[in-house]
């Protein structure tokens, strides 16, 4: 949000509004203080329609991870899950390998 908007009016946090409220600090935070307690804000609707075409791209249905979990589901016969696969997907790589034997190998 800092950078978006700044090539058009060069200033940061320059394409939304916003209005601030008095934070009442809770020890957990819920989705209902977030959206009452921590003020609003409005972007232009130009920008919105953008974030909304582009955002499924991102992270969305159109997403590159996503499109792999249906394939692999569909690959699968449906014994996979979207969830599972995504799961795996995103969970990080194993960087320490056992090298000995291609060592010996090579």
């Amino acid at each position: 949000m800092k950078y978006i908007g700044s090539s058009i009016a060069n200033d940061y946090y320059s394409i939304f509004n916003f209005q601030n409220q008095t934070i009442r600090r809770k020890s957990t935070i819920d989705i209902e203080t977030l959206i009452n307690d921590f003020g609003t804000f409005s972007i232009p609707i130009e920008y919105y329609e953008a974030f909304k075409i582009l955002g499924s791209f991102i992270s969305g249905q159109d997403s590159i991870l996503f499109k792999w979990a249906e394939f692999s589901v569909n690959a699968s016969g449906n014994n996979l899950s979207i969830d599972k696969v995504l799961n795996e997907v995103l969970r990080s790589p194993i960087t320490l390998r056992e090298i000995k034997e291609s060592k010996k190998i090579v």
